[in-house]
Formats: structure tokens, C-alpha cells, sequence
């Protein structure tokens, strides 16, 4: 998460055990991420990177 007066923070990460192409988890994660965001009071459009 970032703001244009602080620094990037990740707000999610996991590693995977699986294959590069899994999904596996991958709903849930997202979904914990975002929930994440909105606690710490994001508000607006929420942009997810996952790479």
C-alpha cells in the first residue's frame, strides 16, 4: 500500500509451493489483502499487483 506522502508497504505476500501457474489460494488471498487495505482506511480505487 502507498499514499503520496509515505512509502510503499507490502500488504500480502505468501510463497508458493506449488507450480508457477497455480492459483491455488488465490481468491482467498486477494480477498485478505483487500480487507487488509481497508482496515489501514484505504478508500478510492484499490489497484492489486500480483506478479
Amino acid at each position: 500500500m502507498s499514499t503520496p506522502s509515505s512509502a510503499p508497504v507490502i500488504a500480502a505476500a505468501r510463497l508458493r509451493k506449488d507450480g508457477a501457474n497455480s492459483a491455488r489460494g488465490a481468491e482467498r488471498f486477494v480477498s485478505d489483502a483487500l480487507i487488509t487495505a481497508k482496515r489501514a482506511g484505504a478508500t478510492g480505487m484499490l489497484v492489486l499487483l500480483a506478479d
